[in-house]
C-alpha cells in the first residue's frame, strides 16, 4: 500500500482488499468510517467485478472517500440519501478521470469511481 500525505489529505493508494474490509490497519479505519450506506454499495459494486484502488481522508473536511476501479457498474441516481456527481463542482471529488462521485447526503463522505477509458491530455 503506498501512503502519501498530501496536506490536509491522507491518501492510500492499493491498499488490500479482504472481501469485507482492508488488511493495512489505516485503510480499513477509514472504511469503518464511511457510513454503512456507502459501505453497502461499496460491497455490491465490489461484488459485481469493481474493484477498491484507495481511500483518503480529507482531514480539514472531516471526510472520507473510496475510490473504485470502474463504474459505476449498478446505476444510481440522486435522491435523499446519496447525491450523484457526474461532472466536477467544487468540492465533489468528481475531476477529470473520474466517472462519478456518490456522496452521502448527511456526512459528506464519497465513493468515486474512476473513468478506465480517460486518457489525460497533458504533456
Amino acid at each position: 500500500m503506498e501512503t502519501h500525505n498530501l496536506g490536509s489529505t491522507r491518501q492510500y493508494n492499493q491498499p488490500t482488499w479482504t472481501g469485507a474490509g482492508f488488511v493495512e490497519a489505516p485503510a480499513q479505519e477509514l472504511w469503518e468510517r464511511l457510513p454503512e450506506l456507502l459501505r453497502d454499495i461499496a460491497l455490491n459494486e465490489i461484488r459485481s467485478g469493481n474493484k477498491p484502488i484507495g481511500i483518503l481522508e480529507n482531514q480539514e473536511r472531516g471526510i472520507v472517500l473510496l475510490s473504485l476501479a470502474k463504474g459505476p457498474l449498478i446505476p444510481r441516481d440522486t435522491d435523499e440519501r446519496v447525491i450523484v456527481h457526474t461532472h466536477h463542482e467544487y468540492g465533489n471529488y468528481c475531476y477529470d478521470g473520474t466517472a462519478a462521485t456518490y456522496e452521502d447526503a448527511q456526512s459528506g463522505n464519497f465513493l468515486s469511481f474512476e473513468d478506465p477509458e480517460y486518457e489525460d491530455e497533458t504533456f
